[in-house]
């Protein structure tokens, strides 16, 4: 067994749930704190997280960003979204996911970009030490 399986069999990863968010217009969503291991993988476009009140990280195609703690973030087609309606996704993971979430203005030719979103459960008392060890997220 390979030392990364080792890793997320000794934190008890499971549930993996995903789904495709395709954004147009002016968009933003955002995920509540919760105990599990996030991932926004930017498949065509580009966008902005806001983790906190770290300022904004800018994201484009081919963009994988890790959130390993499930702290609370938003992701938008702007820098600072303030005025812009935030879809909570949260709610909208059930298992897999096929077809895509319209976020923002459908019809809209502007700030369009496709993203997958992943949501995997952990056991979050195992995975304490590493998630401390950890940054905020990962950017790559």
């Amino acid at each position: 067994m390979d030392a990364l399986s080792q890793i997320f069999e000794d934190i008890h990863l499971k549930k993996t749930e995903y789904l495709y968010l395709k954004a147009a217009g002016d968009w933003a969503f955002f995920s509540a704190e919760q105990p599990a291991f996030m991932a926004h993988i930017v498949l065509h476009g580009q966008a902005f997280l806001q983790l906190g009140q770290a300022e904004s990280l800018h994201l484009k195609t081919g963009d994988l960003i890790l959130i390993a703690a499930g702290s609370a973030h938003t992701v938008s087609s702007h820098a600072q979204p303030n005025l812009i309606e935030k879809l909570a996704i949260t709610p909208l993971f059930q298992g897999l996911r096929e077809e895509e979430i319209d976020v923002g203005h459908k019809q809209a030719k502007h700030h369009r970009a496709l993203i997958l979103s992943v949501r995997c459960h952990m056991d979050m008392l195992m995975a304490r030490p590493l998630i401390s060890a950890l940054p905020p997220y990962l950017h790559l």
